[in-house]
């Protein structure tokens, strides 16, 4: 326990697929307890063997003084920042049952890993097409290097307002990136002030400055970019216009080398006409690949029901 937060660590006690582990768990790494039911009854010999060193592991890392200022710092940073709701129900939503769509991660790693790649992509699909639900499998399961989301919604005020979002993504960042946090903290405004009402702004204060040239360092990260993402911006255009997209056009340019945003939306928004330099991907209903998806999860959705099929 910290002065202002609790320190906690992951422990698997039970082998689970990767697609079931709990949202945010998937980029940590779990202390394996999985083998107590093979390791004899709890009051002999061989089992306190056997959990002695799990234990004393977990005691070590829960008494860490870097375990416990992460918990304060984190804390800290969520007092101040007062970032919108999580997404963990929804993102546990639109991945249950999500199966294919390999051959997508793997054109949105080329991309990724390319030194030469623009600073921008634009995955657009038709509704329905499971943008929402790709982009929260990436998220969920730390794949593409995946360190911010945010599901964004006409309905809500939090996820369509660009302060808001800044504010999501930023929370997430300092809660994966050390050097980050430290320097969030620094600009972060005092208790009682509001964050700066104009977007521009708002992105200095909280992502450009942090994490410029003067802030977070590279420290190897190029090798392995981060990806910050930021679905459905269609959800965010009012009258006819989407200040989101026009600020997340306009700070990619200004992020660290070794860090990139990944957007979506359906390809007739307005956004696209702001979409224009971004390196842009598709989810065709006519691809054979898009088919094979469709294919597989037909046949778990069957076999889930004791049925089979074609």
């Amino acid at each position: 326990l910290g002065e202002t937060g609790w320190a906690l660590t992951p422990v698997l006690v039970e082998p689970v697929p990767d697609a079931d582990l709990p949202v945010g768990a998937g980029h940590v790494q779990l202390l394996d307890f999985t083998g107590w039911r093979a390791a004899g009854a709890f009051d002999s010999p061989e089992f306190a063997a056997w959990y002695a060193p799990r234990r004393q592991a977990l005691l070590d890392i829960l008494a860490d003084d870097r375990t416990i200022r992460y918990a304060a710092e984190v804390a800290e940073v969520e007092r101040r920042l007062k970032p919108p709701h999580p997404q963990a129900d929804e993102i546990a939503r639109l991945t249950e049952g999500f199966v294919g769509r390999r051959w997508l991660l793997a054109q949105v790693e080329a991309w990724r890993l390319d030194p030469e790649r623009t600073r921008l992509l634009w995955l657009t699909a038709a509704p329905g097409m499971g943008k929402s639900a790709f982009a929260a499998w990436l998220a969920r399961l730390h794949h593409a290097n995946v360190v911010a989301l945010r599901l964004c919604s006409y309905a809500s005020e939090d996820r369509r307002n660009p302060v808001q979002v800044l504010a999501a993504l930023a929370f997430q960042l300092a809660r994966r990136l050390s050097d980050y946090r430290e320097k969030l903290l620094r600009v972060l405004p005092a208790e009682g002030e509001a964050l700066p009402a104009a977007p521009l702004e708002a992105a200095r204060r909280l992502l450009i400055g942090p994490l410029g040239l003067a802030g977070a360092i590279d420290g190897g990260r190029g090798a392995d970019p981060f990806l910050v993402v930021v679905d459905g911006l269609d959800e965010t255009v009012d009258a006819g216009a989407s200040t989101l997209t026009e600020l997340l056009v306009e700070i990619a340019p200004l992020l660290p080398r070794w860090m990139s945003l990944m957007v979506t939306s359906r390809p007739d928004s307005p956004v696209r006409e702001l979409l224009g330099g971004a390196h842009r991907l598709e989810i065709d209903a006519e691809e054979a690949e898009n088919a094979a998806d469709l294919a597989a999860y037909a046949r778990g959705w069957l076999g889930g029901l004791g049925l089979t099929g074609e």
